[in-house]
């Protein structure tokens, strides 16, 4: 089970790479954040719900 979070201002990871990441794994989730490398310290509350959203649906 893998959920891939996206991050539209990250320096680090390329964009297109969680993309490609959630396409080569059947039945995986895939969101998209609009903040940097650290999602989880900008927007933590939409990060959180995402994850539990996720695994309340597998």
């Amino acid at each position: 089970m893998t959920c891939s979070a996206r991050v539209s201002k990250d320096a680090t990871v390329p964009v297109e790479n969680t993309r490609r990441l959630h396409d080569a794994l059947p039945g995986s989730g895939y969101a998209e954040f609009d903040t940097g490398h650290i999602v989880l310290a900008e927007e933590p509350t939409a990060y959180t719900r995402t994850v539990l959203d996720f695994f309340a649906a597998a």
